[in-house]
């Protein structure tokens, strides 16, 4: 069996480990399922609810109560492992190290990356967080979905992806 280098990054990560001591080994397999979910449906965050609570107790199984996941996304949040900031103001889990790997994901493609400036956690003048060709490609949008870059307003109504 071959185990990629970001699982074994993943499952050494101290935040990870301790989640796993607190909750058990049960709790990997939580966070694992809100990353998958995270990047497979919306790339950078996860709009979070008491239903996707329920689903996500019914994704893992094995008798996994809507009340376990809520005690593991607790624990994920007072472990910096999302940023709370966004949660409590948004009930969106995201976080810097998501919203990097989304961009470094994305950045490869050809195209404007759109992003929810409610939840925007990085810096775009850090080249650690934004590289030059990236921050290039990047259109931000509010809640009322006014799409903004740095220079210019686009009707988000006649925009091409």
């Amino acid at each position: 069996m071959i185990i990629s280098r970001w699982t074994l990054a993943f499952l050494r990560d101290k935040k990870v480990k301790l989640l796993k001591a607190e909750f058990g080994v049960k709790s990997v397999v939580v966070v694992l399922l809100m990353l998958s979910k995270i990047y497979e449906e919306y790339g950078y965050f996860l709009p979070w609810d008491k239903d996707e609570c329920l689903l996500m107790s019914e994704g893992v199984g094995d008798g996994c109560s809507p009340q376990y996941i809520s005690e593991v996304l607790n624990g994920c949040l007072s472990r910096s492992f999302f940023d709370e900031g966004v949660f409590q103001m948004f009930g969106v889990l995201t976080s810097r190290s998501i919203q990097r790997r989304y961009l470094n994901a994305k950045s490869k493609n050809v195209g404007v990356i759109y992003i929810d400036k409610r939840y925007w956690l990085l810096d775009i003048d850090n080249k650690k967080d934004v590289s030059a060709s990236t921050r290039d490609k990047l259109v931000f949008f509010d809640d009322n979905r006014t799409v903004t870059s740095q220079n210019r307003t686009v009707n988000p109504e006649n925009r091409t992806e």
